[in-house]
This record gives structure tokens, C-alpha cells and sequence, in this order.
């Protein structure tokens, strides 16, 4: 591989994972500015070791591991606290911390899934009620149906929305 397809190769994995990392950091350093610059840190040490990692497996348990070392690093370097985590306590932290992490995105990855299953009609009221901010007012006028007819079919949405996310977790082994 060319330098420079590595590098276009990482930047793209690496970015479609950050922000699953960033929480996975903040989740070990509550600070935000503590947590970015680890997260900073880590991402120049992905680099620097992103030839040892291995094609086909997680990218993001690799970086959580990574990540997990720089924040014990950081730790140790700050010292500003006398109550800093021991080695043990940190690791169940990053453990249960990155397994609920795994677990929200395939939450998002079914919901997205989901929603692009509904009909274009059912889905106009999604994007309007969840991206617009609309109330059940503003969407009954701009659809022309009335305010309990669009209760009537957000709530059966939901239903659809919550059957169909489950399912799928449930086939992916996040049982609910």
C-alpha cells in the first residue's frame, strides 16, 4: 500500500470512529478538555501504530485499548487529584463503558435502518416531528390532517420504530 493510500486509508477509518471514541475517552475522564486532549494524543499514537493493526478486525476496540493507555498515561502525569482510579478500577470503567458503547451505536445503526424502512409518507413525519422540532400542531397544518390523526399515526410509527429496532438488536445479540 502507498503512503499515501495508508494515510487517506486511516484518516477515513479513523474518522468514521472518533466520535465513538471521544465518548469511550469521556467516559474514563469526565473532563472535556482532559478527555480531547487524550483523544488528541491517541489519535497520533492510532497513527504511528496503524500499521500493527489488523485488516478485518474492530478498528474501534484496537483504538479503545490504545485510548484506554493513554488515559492511564494521562492519570499518572497529572497527578491533580488524589483520587485517581487504580489500574483495575479504570479497566471495568473502560469494559463496561465500551460494551454500552457497542451497544448504543447498533441501537442507532437498527434506528436508522428502521426509519429508512418506513413509508415515504410515514417518514416525512418523522423528519418533521424529530428533525424539524415540529409539535403535533404544526404538523397537522403542514400536512393537512388533523392534530389527532397525527397523534394516531406518531404513535403507531413509534410502535413500528420500537418493533422493528428490537428485532433487530435481538438478531445482532443485544437482547433487550
Amino acid at each position: 500500500m502507498s503512503d499515501q493510500s495508508q494515510v487517506n486509508e486511516f484518516l477515513r477509518i479513523h474518522a468514521r470512529h472518533e466520535a465513538r471514541l471521544h465518548g469511550f475517552i469521556l467516559s474514563l475522564l469526565p473532563n472535556w478538555s482532559d478527555a480531547e486532549e487524550v483523544l488528541q494524543e491517541t489519535a497520533t499514537i492510532l497513527w504511528s501504530k496503524y500499521d500493527s493493526f489488523k485488516p478485518g478486525t474492530s478498528y474501534f476496540a484496537w483504538a479503545c485499548q490504545i485510548a484506554r493507555f493513554e488515559v492511564s498515561r494521562y492519570l499518572r502525569r497529572q497527578h491533580r487529584s488524589r483520587m485517581i482510579f487504580n489500574e483495575n478500577v479504570l479497566d471495568m470503567i473502560a469494559q463496561s463503558s465500551e460494551s454500552m458503547d457497542d451497544e448504543l451505536f447498533a441501537r442507532q445503526q437498527a434506528l436508522a435502518d428502521c426509519v429508512e424502512k418506513l413509508s415515504d409518507k410515514d417518514r416525512r413525519l418523522v423528519v418533521l416531528r424529530y428533525h424539524e422540532g415540529l409539535k403535533a400542531e404544526g404538523i397537522a397544518r403542514q400536512i393537512g390532517r388533523s392534530v389527532h390523526a397525527v397523534y394516531k399515526a406518531m404513535k403507531r410509527i413509534r410502535r413500528l420504530l420500537f418493533d422493528c429496532v428490537s428485532g433487530t438488536l435481538a438478531r445482532e445479540g443485544f437482547a433487550e
